[in-house]
């Protein structure tokens, strides 16, 4: 079997691009080319997404510290 080694934040700003609706064809060719070529990539997909929906959801609380950490 044949391992792939994922970028994850390439793979993050592509998975974000297409949460937002800013991706463009192109990226969203490179990012069914990943997610169809890598089940390390699938599995990062799933995850990334579960998260970006419990934080819209307020499932998830994000500490106000690590939050200007972040920020600035």
């Amino acid at each position: 079997m044949k391992n792939h080694f994922i970028y994850k934040s390439i793979l993050s700003r592509l998975i974000l691009a297409s949460l937002t609706g800013e991706i463009t064809k192109g990226q969203l060719n490179k990012l069914n080319q990943i997610l169809a070529s890598s089940r390390e990539a699938r599995e990062y997909y799933r995850n990334f997404i579960f998260c970006f929906s419990c934080l819209e959801k307020g499932e998830i609380t994000v500490d106000s510290s690590a939050s200007a950490k972040l920020s600035g």
